[in-house]
């Protein structure tokens, strides 16, 4: 009876290892078996997306199923609005988008947030001794009117209490000649891009974030349709898996990642610049305390707050159908 208990307990071993190595094989999907997806950026290709771009070309989106296509975002390339009409089926974009979008019953869902810090400041130039907000009054300051800087800028004011009838407001035009020029006094950037390329171009700059303030929604995050999650969450979990990978990477071979991000943009920016954007990049991501992509809704309800106080959000919508960790939580399993 013991030798009989021993040889089926061979039998299922064997079975089991046949099965898991044809399910292996199912797993190790083939080129021609990949599945398509386009990921949709909030702007043009920069260092922000260094951790996606390494995924694509090191293979770790194909090692998961998917053949990824990155494509660029801009001022008439809006994520939120292709994500939502299907022809992209993942999107880039900052979460007051998020909530300002459901909002308006475009049913988009974040799944990821990238930067758990905020990009978002204020630089002037250095021997114009504007280090603080609190020094901005009476002076010319560009503002990104509709952007969330501007949401930002006025959730600022109130709280130190200072009035905008005191500030000339110039509408920023996307340009930083004006401030070079010293024909405006301060103008909005994000930490990890335009600080950055100033900088390595020799200006010395102040820089004053809102995070100093108290004031810190999460930048870039992954949104999909609720359609798409419904139908194809194993697709979302694959990404996720994907771009966790890539973003590992990175962290760990900053320097190799550099070639990879300058040829997808084309070599438009300089190595340095490059390198020092990506490196600012991963510390807004805070990989080393906090779990990659993780969401807390406390941080999204203040949001929401912000919105309904100091931007275009009329009344509260269902934070709970705004976003998930459902899929991340499966990634990192």
């Amino acid at each position: 009876m013991k030798k009989y208990t021993i040889f089926v307990v061979i039998v299922v071993i064997v079975l089991v290892g046949f099965l898991a190595i044809n399910f292996y094989k199912k797993r190790s999907i083939q080129p021609d078996q990949l599945v398509d997806v386009s990921l949709r950026l909030k702007w043009f290709v920069n260092p922000s997306y260094v951790g996606e771009i390494a995924a694509k070309e090191l293979g770790f989106y194909k090692k998961n199923g998917l053949n990824v296509t990155i494509n660029p975002g801009g001022p008439d390339l809006n994520s939120v609005r292709l994500v939502a009409s299907g022809a992209d089926l993942i999107g880039s974009t900052s979460f007051e988008e998020v909530i300002l979008a459901r909002a308006k019953g475009i049913p988009v869902v974040a799944i990821g947030a990238e930067f758990k810090d905020n990009p978002s400041c204020w630089i002037s130039l250095k021997d114009s001794g504007l280090d603080k907000f609190e020094k901005f009054s009476g002076k010319t300051v560009g503002v990104a009117y509709g952007d969330n800087t501007e949401v930002l800028y006025k959730a600022i004011l109130d709280k130190l209490g200072m009035l905008k009838a005191n500030i000339n407001e110039e509408p920023f035009r996307f340009t930083f000649a004006p401030l070079l020029e010293r024909k405006v006094d301060v103008m909005p950037a994000y930490l990890n891009d335009q600080v950055i390329t100033l900088e390595n171009q020799g200006n010395q700059l102040n820089v004053v974030c809102a995070k100093d303030y108290g004031f810190n929604p999460y930048g870039n995050v992954y949104i999909v349709t609720e359609q798409t999650i419904k139908e194809k969450p194993e697709i979302l979990v694959e990404f996720l898996k994907g771009s966790i990978e890539g973003w590992k990477y990175v962290q760990k071979n900053t320097e190799q990642s550099i070639p990879l991000l300058l040829t997808a943009m084309q070599n438009s920016l300089e190595s340095k610049s490059a390198l020092d954007s990506v490196r600012a990049t991963l510390d807004l991501m805070n990989l080393d305390k906090e779990t990659i992509f993780l969401m807390d809704r406390q941080r999204i309800e203040d949001t929401q707050d912000l919105l309904l106080k100091f931007g275009d959000l009329k009344q509260k919508i269902d934070i709970a159908a705004a976003f998930t960790n459902e899929f991340l939580n499966k990634s990192l399993k």
